[in-house]
């Protein structure tokens, strides 16, 4: 029976590589792609503009005016909790003839938050979040020492609404690129060693997709 209320779950903050972007083929079905250049909406639905993500359909021909790179995503961190708010300005746009205020919405506003758990091997490896505002020195034990400088490369977060994979149910998630503005690390006793931190969107607007996981035939 297919779930129809949406069960919180975790999300992923990644790194995301690109391909070469492809000019020619046909997209793989379940894939996910970034647009690299659109013209029309034959390839890439209306509404799409360059730079959004796309997950591929299978029948979709690349052109030179129509292409994308393969997105593959590196995990970072994984979350146990996200909060995002999302607010309008708010516009008056009231006139002499009004009797009431009235007004108009505009630019959107979206801020966020997330939770997780620390883990040793992301601080010896070099993809904490800590590794985002600190450097990083692991000692191996053995007089050998590496420095991780502070990470700039581009962040992206995939928000779980839906996290159920089994055949015929609905993933649903927001895909959204980055920026953390602040990060709290603690500790405290008989506890585990989890961060806090603030985020801000950056590149293209947020997307919340809805994936069906297929049923085997």
């Amino acid at each position: 029976m297919a779930i129809e209320r949406l069960v919180g779950s975790d999300a992923l903050l990644t790194t995301c590589s690109f391909g070469t972007p492809l000019d020619s083929g046909t997209a793989t079905k379940g894939k996910l792609y970034k647009i690299v250049a659109k013209s029309g909406n034959t390839v890439f639905p209306d509404g799409y503009e360059v730079g959004d993500f796309w997950i591929g359909d299978g029948v979709a021909t690349f052109s030179e005016t129509n292409s994308a790179s393969v997105a593959t995503a590196s995990t970072v961190a994984e979350v146990s909790s996200f909060s995002f708010d999302i607010s309008a300005d708010e516009i008056e746009v009231t006139v002499l003839a009004d009797d009431q205020k009235k007004y108009r919405t505009g630019k959107k506003d979206v801020s966020g938050s997330i939770e997780g758990i620390t883990f040793v091997t992301s601080l010896a490896n070099g993809t904490s979040i800590a590794n985002r505002f600190f450097k990083i020195v692991n000692y191996d034990g053995e007089g050998n020492s590496t420095l991780n400088p502070v990470n700039t490369d581009d962040l992206y977060i995939k928000a779980y609404l839906q996290k159920d994979d089994s055949e015929g149910e609905t993933l649903v998630y927001m895909l959204a690129q980055i920026q953390l503005t602040s990060y709290n690390l603690g500790a405290s006793v008989a506890d585990a060693q989890s961060f806090t931190a603030n985020v801000r969107l950056i590149g293209n607007d947020a997307v919340i997709f809805t994936e069906k996981v297929p049923v085997s035939t």
